[in-house]
Formats: structure tokens, C-alpha cells, sequence
């Protein structure tokens, strides 16, 4: 961790660099960095699909990207040998992948995916890992791939460029990220309230996860505030810092105190703390989440609904 001399330094200079790395850019914006070979720029592809909807992000990404964006696999870039998928990797791993895939220290990255409902799903998970990874210099496309081809942005097809790997020198900001150890003991000595991001079918046990293998349900006590209600349905794109506020105090939270939030397996989680993080707050993810603690949580803490699998 860092002490709070440095917090204080960070946080000062980056009110200066708000201004110089917005959290979401333009499809015009971006079209305009590779027109001009902005060689700061970084593009990422970081596509992540639920199994269920029968896409292959890799095969995506081979058929059409935009140019010069490199491919962020969350599948790959996590601790294999961790239990569950996706789990967050090592602060080492994650500097020599990133490194692998070109991306520096004094790059900003602009990361898009190719959702297909709001051209955004999987993106907040790759901005949380580079923050969490103590990477300010990261943006989000707008509407994402499927905005991007909309607007006639250009688009290349094959398999990755080949890129020279550069170094990547992380800081861990420990508290963005808490484990099921950490979350139990908050849980349990009641030091936090837990905000669950995952569809209330899914929350309430009524309908399954995505994986057929576990229960839905939810982690008794806590808040399901589903992660579209930061996106404006219309314009598929966030809403403003005043309208997310708004849907903050309407689920009855209240930023002096304080939150963790979880979804299904740690994505869609990240678009609430990405939402905080625009309110001037940080909410650290259990990136765990529910298929975590449905595993592993006290029985007495679990309400559980359907099963994918009994379904069939």
C-alpha cells in the first residue's frame, strides 16, 4: 500500500490530469488519435462474452478490430491457477501481460468492447484492472465496437499486430479490490453494506446464472442495484455525474458509508465502482463475487433460487 503523503500527491495531480484523460471518449475522438498516429495512444480490445450468448471474442477480434488495438483477454490475463475464472492476477503477472501486449506506463489506453445491447459490458472490468494496477491514464470508447462501426470507424481484420514488449511497472491500490476473506469478515462484523450489480431475476433466485452448475440467489442483507441503471437506455451511453448520483440515493446509498460491491463473477461489478468512481468515491470490488461466495459463504448468508442446470 501507499502512505497517505503519496494518496494526497496522487490525488492533486490527478485532478490536473482529469482534464487530459476523461473517463469515456468519443468515437470522433479516437478517429482522430489514429488519423494523426498519436503513438501515445493505446487501443484495447478487451471483448468478454457470457458463455450462453454463443460468441467467440477472439474470433471477433480476428475479423474485425479497430486498427492498431491489441487484444485484452480476461480469460488469459488473471491467476490461472486460482480456483475460480478471472480470478485477478498477481500485480507481476498482470505489468508482464500488459507489457507483452505493448502497452507502457506512459500510454493512455483506451479500451472498447463489443457488447451487443450497449456496445459496453466487459470494458469496466479491464479500466478497474489498470487502475487497480495504478494505471490513471485509462479511457473507455463510448457505445464501444458496435458504435464505433456505426460511425464508419475503420476497421481491420487478422491476428494480432506484432508488438514489441515494453515494461509496465504496476502499483497495486489495495483498496479497490477485497477478497472473500476480507468480505466475510466486513459481512460478518457488519462494516460494510454489500451492493449486488446483477439482474434482480437473478438477484431474487427467480431466474439462473449463467453458469448451470450454481444456484442464483443473493448474499442475505444486501442491495441489488443493477449495473444498466448507470446507462442511459437511449443513447446506450452512462448517464451524467448528476444523474448517477441520483440513482445512488435512490437505492438509499449514502456515501459516508461504506460499500462493496459484487455481481455474478466480477464484471458488471465494476460499472458500479466505475459509476462511484465519477461521484469522487471509491467502492472496492469483491471480484469473487456471487459464484465465490455461494461456494464458499455461511450457509445462513445465502438465499438460494434456481439452477441452470435443473432447468433443462
Amino acid at each position: 500500500g501507499c502512505d497517505h503523503q503519496v494518496d494526497l500527491c496522487i490525488s492533486k495531480f490527478e485532478v490536473k490530469m482529469a482534464a487530459i484523460t476523461p473517463l469515456f471518449v468519443s468515437v470522433q475522438w479516437l478517429q482522430e488519435q489514429i488519423a494523426t498516429s498519436n503513438a501515445n495512444i493505446k487501443v484495447v480490445d478487451g471483448t468478454w462474452h457470457l458463455p450462453m450468448w454463443k460468441r467467440d471474442a477472439e474470433a471477433e477480434y480476428e475479423s474485425g478490430h479497430i486498427e492498431g488495438a491489441v487484444r485484452f483477454n480476461l480469460d488469459e490475463i488473471s491467476d490461472k491457477s486460482a480456483p475460480l475464472p478471472r480470478t485477478i492476477p498477481s500485480a507481476q503477472e498482470f505489468g508482464e501481460k500488459v507489457g507483452k501486449l505493448g502497452v507502457s506506463n506512459s500510454n493512455h489506453v483506451v479500451i472498447y468492447d463489443n457488447n451487443a445491447n450497449l456496445g459496453m459490458f466487459s470494458a469496466a472490468r479491464v479500466w478497474y484492472m489498470f487502475r487497480l494496477f495504478g494505471h490513471k491514464e485509462v479511457s473507455i470508447l463510448d457505445g464501444g465496437f458496435p458504435k464505433w462501426q456505426a460511425e464508419g470507424g475503420k476497421i481491420v481484420s487478422g491476428s494480432q499486430p506484432d508488438v514489441n514488449p515494453v515494461e509496465f511497472k504496476t502499483t497495486y491500490c489495495v483498496e479497490m479490490f477485497l477478497s472473500f476473506e476480507q468480505t466475510l469478515d466486513a459481512y460478518t462484523r457488519k462494516t460494510a453494506k454489500i451492493l449486488d450489480a446483477r439482474p434482480p431475476g437473478r438477484y431474487n433466485g427467480k431466474d439462473p446464472e449463467p453458469n448451470p452448475k450454481i444456484p442464483s440467489g443473493h448474499i442475505i442483507g444486501t442491495e441489488n442495484l443493477v449495473w444498466r441503471a448507470f446507462f442511459n437506455p437511449d443513447t446506450k451511453s452512462l448517464k451524467t455525474r448528476e444523474e448517477i448520483e441520483k440513482v445512488f440515493s435512490n437505492a438509499g446509498v449514502n456515501f459516508d458509508q461504506s460499500y462493496i460491491v459484487s455481481c455474478g463473477g466480477g464484471i458488471t461489478a465494476c460499472w458500479i465502482a466505475l459509476a462511484a468512481f465519477i461521484c469522487g468515491q471509491n467502492i472496492p470490488v469483491f471480484t469473487g463475487s456471487w459464484l465465490e461466495w455461494v461456494k464458499r459463504g455461511p450457509d445462513d448468508s445465502k438465499v438460494l433460487g434456481v439452477k441452470g442446470e435443473d432447468l433443462k
